[in-house]
C-alpha cells in the first residue's frame, strides 16, 4: 500500500427514533481529529446524532472499525453520553463488560452506545435536554467529638466532600496531624500521624487539595555543623485512603517542599528555643478554602522575616512558576514593631482577594530596629507587580502604645451584603491605646477602629457594627491568633485567649454578617453581640451548615461545634438532610467534549419530589465539575415542583458535570430521597473512539454530514473514504410509518 494511500475506518451508525422526525432534514455525521494519522499515532473518531424534536427518543450509536488498520487500546479512549450504556463486540459476541488486557482491546470491531434522550427540541441549532436523578438524602449532623489524644488544635480545615475534620497541633514533633469522621466524631484510623522535618508552627494551619494535606512547616538548616539559616515550606500527607476507604494515611512523594532557604527565613538568628523558630518561621496562608478543593492548585503565604510572598504548586509539589529565589518582594520588609514585642510572626498576616495578595507587617528591615505597621499588595497574575494604588505599600504610621503592640490586627476579606467583595479589612484594635494586662481594665469597644481598602487602595473605614464586635473583646497579647475568615456575607473570628480569663480579657468567638439589619451588618442570626464564650484559638465556619462554626482549642476536646441559631454547643439540631446530585447522574452531557462546550447554556432545575410541604424548606448549592461551590450559587431558595432558572449560570464555571445539592430544613418528619430535573443546552449525543494505526499508511476517517430523508425513524448507514461514497454505500432504509 502506498503510504499516501487512505485506510478505511469504518463507522456504522444506527438510529431509532421514538417520535418522528421533523420536517427539517436531519444529519448525522462521521469526523476524525486528526483526519490523517501516521503509525502509531492516534485519532478521534466522532460519530454525532442529528438534533431531536422534543419528545422521548431511543438512540443507538454504533462504530465498527477494522482491527487490522486500527484498534482501540482502552476504556479511557471512549466517550459517550452520560449515563448511556456501552458494549463491545469482539468479532464473535456482544459484551458489556470492557476487553481485560491490551490483546482482547485489539480484537474489538465494534463499539455501540444506547440510551434515550429527553429532548426539549432545540434552541440554535442545539439540543435541549433533560437528565433525571433520585439521590438518598443523608443527614449532615456532626457528632460529638470527645477528648483523646495529646495536643491541641490551631485552626480545623476540612475535605472537599465534607467528611472529616482535620487540626494540626502547634509547635509539636511526631504525630501532630489529627482526624474525626465528621458523622461518627470517632479519631480516623492512624491518627494522631506525622513524621514531619521539625516541629510545626506556632500557627498550625493546614489545607486538603484533593486527597493531599498540605500543612506550613519549618526547619533548621546546616552546613558542616553550623548553622545556616531555615527552610520554610510544605510538609504533605496522602489521605487518598483515609477518604476512599477509612485506611491510614501516608506521607507523600516528595514529603516536604522548601519555598524558602537559607539567612532570609530567619535573618540569620539560630533560634535555640523552638518555639522562637515557630513564631518567626510562617504564619498566615491563603489561596485555599478550609472547606476544602479538589482544584486550586496554589497556596500562597509570605516569610514574616521580610514580607516576601511564596507560593505552592500544589500539583506539581514544587515553587509555583516563576517565584524567585525565596520568593516575591513587598512593601512589607519584615517585623520589627516595637522594642517590647519583637515576635515577628505576631503582627503578620496575608489573605488572597479577587485577584490580589495582601500581606502587612513592618517597614523596617533589621530585627533591631522599630519600624511602622505596613499594608502591602500584589497582583496573583504576576506577584512582582503592586495592586492599583498600592505602591510603595499603606504605612500606618508608628507603633507605640505603652508596653507592646497598639494598632495590629489580621487581613481579611470584607463582604458586601450581598456577599461581593467590597475590599480588605485589617481586623483587629488599630486605636493608638495602651495595652493593657489580665489586671488592667480594657478599653471601651469603638465604631471605627477597622481600616479598609478598596481595590483601587482608597482607604475606607470598616462598618461601624464590625468594629465594635471586634473591639468589645480585642486582646492585644492574643493577635496572633486571632484568624479570620470570610464566607460569603459572613465574617467569622475568635480573640484567641485561649483560657478562661478574667472579665478584662475575655475569651469569644464571633461572627459577622454584612447582610443583616438592611446591609448595616451586625451579629450573625442568633450569635450574641458580645459573641460565644469559650476559650479558643480560631474558629471555622462548617462547609455545609450555614450557622455552625468550629471552635479549635487548647484543652480538651480541641474540636468543639457551636450551634450559632441556640447559642449552644453542637450543630445537630441545626444540620440539614442533603440530597447530592452529581453531573455524571443529572447532567444531560450527550456530546464527548470535556471542556464547557458539551454543555452550551444551562436552563433550569427542578426538585421533583418531595412534593411541597410545611415540613421543610430546600435550598440548592452548585458546584463545578472539582466539586467547589460556585460563587453566588450557594443556598439558593428552591419551592419544589417548581424550575429555578439556571440561565445566568455560566458553563465556564460549571465545567461539564457540575453536582447539585439540595439541603433540606426540616421541622418534622424527615425526608428520605429526592428526584430532580435540570435542562441543558448542548450538542447532540456523539460516541467518540480514539484509536490507534497499526499499519504503515496514514489514516483518513469518513466525513460528514450525511443526511436522511425526512420521514426515516430508522436508517443504517456505512461510511467509508469520503461523504459521497459514504451516502453511496448505504446498506439499509426503512421508511417511518
Amino acid at each position: 500500500m502506498s503510504p499516501r494511500a487512505l485506510l478505511a475506518v469504518f463507522a456504522v451508525l444506527l438510529v431509532t427514533a421514538a417520535t418522528a422526525v421533523g420536517s427539517v432534514t436531519p444529519s448525522v455525521t462521521v469526523t476524525a481529529d486528526p483526519a490523517t494519522v501516521q503509525p502509531g499515532g492516534t485519532s478521534t473518531i466522532t460519530a454525532g446524532m442529528p438534533v431531536s424534536d422534543a419528545g422521548t427518543v431511543s438512540q443507538e450509536i454504533v462504530q465498527t472499525i477494522d482491527p487490522a488498520k486500527a484498534v482501540l487500546t482502552s476504556a479511557s479512549g471512549i466517550t459517550a453520553p452520560a449515563g448511556w450504556t456501552l458494549s463491545f463486540f469482539n468479532g464473535a459476541s456482544w459484551s458489556a463488560t470492557p476487553p481485560a488486557n491490551a490483546a482482547a482491546w485489539a480484537q474489538v470491531s465494534q463499539v455501540k452506545t444506547s440510551g434515550t434522550i429527553n429532548s426539549q427540541g432545540s434552541e440554535g441549532g442545539y439540543q435541549i435536554a433533560a437528565g433525571t436523578a433520585t439521590g438518598a438524602a443523608v443527614s449532615l449532623a456532626p457528632a460529638t467529638i470527645t477528648a483523646g489524644g495529646a495536643g491541641d488544635g490551631y485552626q480545623a480545615f476540612f475535605d472537599p466532600a465534607r467528611t472529616r475534620i482535620f487540626n494540626v497541633f502547634h509547635h509539636k514533633t511526631g504525630a501532630a496531624l489529627d482526624c474525626h469522621v465528621l458523622a461518627t466524631g470517632a479519631t480516623c484510623a492512624g491518627f494522631p500521624f506525622g513524621t514531619f522535618p521539625s516541629q510545626t508552627g506556632q500557627y498550625s494551619t493546614g489545607r486538603v487539595v484533593g486527597t493531599k494535606i498540605w500543612i506550613p512547616m519549618y526547619k533548621q538548616v546546616f552546613a558542616n555543623g553550623n548553622y545556616a539559616g531555615s527552610s520554610v515550606g510544605f510538609s504533605c500527607v496522602n489521605i487518598a485512603a483515609v477518604l476512599a476507604s477509612g485506611g491510614a494515611p501516608s506521607m507523600c512523594n516528595p514529603d516536604y517542599v522548601p519555598l524558602a532557604t537559607g539567612q532570609d527565613v530567619h535573618t540569620g538568628q539560630n533560634f535555640t528555643v523552638a518555639s522562637e523558630q515557630a513564631l518567626r518561621a510562617i504564619r498566615s496562608i491563603d489561596g485555599v478554602s478550609t472547606a476544602g478543593s479538589a482544584d486550586e492548585t496554589r497556596l500562597w503565604s509570605s516569610l514574616p522575616s521580610n514580607g516576601k510572598v511564596i507560593c505552592l504548586d500544589t500539583a506539581t509539589a514544587a515553587p509555583c512558576a516563576g517565584m524567585p529565589a525565596n520568593g516575591w518582594p513587598t512593601a512589607v520588609k519584615g517585623w520589627k514593631l516595637n522594642g517590647s514585642y519583637t515576635v515577628g510572626g505576631y503582627f503578620t498576616s496575608m489573605v488572597v482577594s479577587a485577584g490580589r495578595i495582601y500581606v502587612d507587617g513592618s517597614s523596617s528591615t533589621t530585627n533591631t530596629t522599630n519600624g511602622n505597621l505596613t499594608i502591602a499588595c500584589v497582583l496573583v497574575s504576576d506577584p512582582s507587580t503592586e495592586c492599583p494604588g498600592f505602591t510603595g505599600g499603606k504605612n500606618l504610621g508608628a507603633n507605640s502604645a505603652r508596653n507592646g503592640p497598639a494598632m495590629v490586627g489580621n487581613l481579611v476579606e470584607l463582604p458586601a451584603a450581598d456577599g461581593s467583595t467590597r475590599g480588605v479589612c485589617l481586623l483587629g484594635d488599630t486605636r493608638l491605646v495602651a495595652y493593657y494586662d489580665i489586671e488592667e481594665l480594657r478599653p471601651a469597644s469603638s465604631t471605627d477602629a477597622v481600616p479598609c481598602w478598596d481595590a483601587a487602595g482608597s482607604a475606607f473605614s470598616g462598618p461601624a457594627s464590625l468594629s465594635t464586635m471586634v473591639t468589645s473583646a480585642f486582646s492585644y497579647g492574643f493577635a496572633e491568633y486571632q484568624q479570620p475568615l470570610r464566607v460569603g456575607s459572613r465574617v467569622y473570628w475568635a480573640n484567641g485567649v485561649n483560657f478562661n480569663g478574667s472579665a478584662n480579657y475575655p475569651p469569644r468567638a464571633f461572627c459577622w454578617d454584612a447582610s443583616v439589619l438592611s446591609g448595616a451588618g451586625g451579629p450573625c442570626a442568633g450569635m450574641p453581640a458580645t459573641g460565644f464564650a469559650t476559650d479558643n484559638y480560631s474558629v471555622t465556619p462548617d462547609p455545609a451548615i450555614a450557622d455552625c462554626m468550629w471552635v479549635t482549642r487548647h484543652e480538651q476536646p480541641n474540636l468543639l461545634a457551636y450551634n450559632m441559631l441556640g447559642n449552644t454547643t453542637g450543630c445537630a439540631s441545626i444540620a440539614p438532610t442533603r440530597a447530592s446530585f452529581p453531573g455524571a447522574t443529572v447532567v444531560p452531557r450527550m456530546a464527548c467534549s470535556n471542556n464547557p462546550d458539551a454543555v452550551r447554556a444551562w436552563r433550569s432545575f427542578t426538585l421533583t419530589s418531595p412534593a411541597p410541604s410545611a415540613t421543610f424548606t430546600a435550598r440548592l448549592t452548585v458546584k463545578n465539575s472539582n466539586g467547589v461551590p460556585i460563587a453566588g450559587w450557594v443556598n439558593i431558595p428552591l419551592t419544589p415542583g417548581t424550575a429555578l432558572d439556571l440561565s445566568s449560570l455560566p458553563p465556564s464555571l460549571t465545567g461539564v458535570s457540575p453536582s447539585f445539592d439540595v439541603d433540606f430544613t426540616i421541622s418534622s418528619g424527615s425526608v428520605a430521597s429526592a428526584t430532580a430535573r435540570v435542562e441543558a443546552v448542548g450538542d447532540a449525543p456523539e460516541l467518540c473512539l480514539q484509536v490507534q494505526a497499526v499499519v504503515s499508511c496514514p489514516i483518513v476517517s469518513a466525513p460528514g454530514p450525511i443526511e436522511a430523508p425526512a420521514n426515516a425513524t430508522t436508517m443504517a448507514l456505512l461510511g467509508e473514504g469520503s461523504a459521497t461514497d459514504a451516502q453511496s454505500q448505504t446498506t439499509s432504509f426503512t421508511p417511518g410509518t
